[in-house]
């Protein structure tokens, strides 16, 4: 495979990736980075424009470029003053580096703003120090029908 990326070599399907993001669970401030990579769409040789969206905090940008993203590329990330957002763009066959702090506990998505590509699975959800809330209290469900449902399980 050529070591240079083109459309007809930048098969989504080569860049799937399971992961799994823990989060701190009683310490808070802990510094999470995130590259989006963008890839082929669902036809061949194409790729899209795709708008991310984080819920429940901003997130810097450290830098975007074309390709494969590669360790490499973290050396030109501007750590003196990045972009502070709640959303961006990641661009064809491109990619796209953020940074935020979890110093906000609760269960935050993280989205591609193109409804059709939220349902085809491009979010995650960060679950940030969840142990740290307060349980929710029985009186919070204040529609009595709602309450009657919940706490008698009809």
């Amino acid at each position: 495979m050529p070591n240079y990326v083109s459309r007809s070599n930048f098969d989504v399907l080569r860049f799937i990736h399971i992961f799994r993001t823990f989060l701190p669970k009683r310490r808070t401030s802990a510094r999470i980075d995130v590259i989006l990579q963008n890839a082929n769409a669902l036809s061949v040789n194409e790729s899209e424009i795709h708008s991310w969206h984080q819920h429940g905090r901003d997130f810097w940008v450290l830098g975007y470029g074309e390709g494969k993203f590669t360790g490499k590329n973290a050396k030109g990330f501007n750590l003196k003053n990045p972009q502070l957002r709640n959303t961006t763009v990641v661009f064809l066959y491109g990619w796209t580096a953020l940074r935020f702090v979890a110093d906000n506990p609760g269960v935050w998505s993280f989205h591609c703003r193109i409804e059709l590509n939220l349902h085809m699975g491009m979010a995650v959800v960060f679950a940030e120090g969840v142990e740290l809330l307060s349980k929710v209290p029985v009186k919070a469900l204040t529609c009595r029908l709602t309450a009657k449902m919940v706490l008698n399980g009809t």
